[in-house]
């Protein structure tokens, strides 16, 4: 996987007036002692030193404002330093949910699983303050649902992640062990705006 151009996609964000929560600051170290790779703890903060941010884990707060730059620097270390693919990536995107305060908001608005769709951009916006997240298209008799990302372009391998944690929403709202996330439309491709095709079963 090519990583070439990490240090320049930070360089870039880093000049954004983007915030995310710190939920992935926060709960990065509870990911690794969950997969069994806490011993690369330290690498991943000197990795993420690299790259411009000091994080020291305790002090994080996952309801905390942090730049998104900082949060993609701890994306591309763990990338580095785990040898992610791109099916690890996802992976990590569906385990989130799980761990973060984000599956509370899902707790929050679920009512149905349509009802909660037409919230997301609402949990989007609790999460990272830029961005629009689109609610544009469910369908409930062929189980599948559209949702369109504009206005915040990070990196290739982090929409890999965004459809994993899509993905794990789905898994959360209905109820079902079949779902699937796939982005269909991508900015770093060409086209106007990021889209996931969410499906279940």
């Amino acid at each position: 996987m090519k990583n070439s151009d990490f240090k320049e996609t930070i360089e870039r964000l880093r000049k954004l007036d983007a915030r995310t929560r710190g939920d992935l600051l926060d709960v990065a170290d509870d990911y690794l002692k969950k997969t069994g790779k806490a011993e690369l703890l330290e690498k991943i903060v000197a990795k993420t030193a690299d790259y411009g941010y000091s994080l020291t884990f305790k002090e994080i707060h996952a309801m905390r404002w942090y730049p998104v730059a900082m949060e993609i620097a701890l994306f591309f270390s763990m990338i580095e330093i785990l040898g992610w693919e791109e099916k690890d990536i996802k992976e990590f995107g569906k385990s989130f949910v799980k761990i973060s305060f984000i599956e509370r908001i899902l707790a929050k608005y679920f009512i149905a699983v349509e009802k909660t769709y037409q919230q997301a951009p609402v949990i989007w916006r609790r999460h990272m303050d830029s961005g629009e997240l689109e609610t544009h298209e469910f369908n409930k008799a062929k189980k599948y649902c559209v949702l369109r990302l504009k206005g915040l372009d990070l990196h290739p391998l982090y929409c890999i992640f965004l459809a994993g944690m899509f993905e794990g929403m789905a898994d959360f709202i209905t109820g079902s062990k079949i779902n699937r996330c796939q982005e269909s439309q991508c900015v770093f491709r060409g086209d106007d705006y990021h889209e996931f095709i969410v499906s279940w079963e």
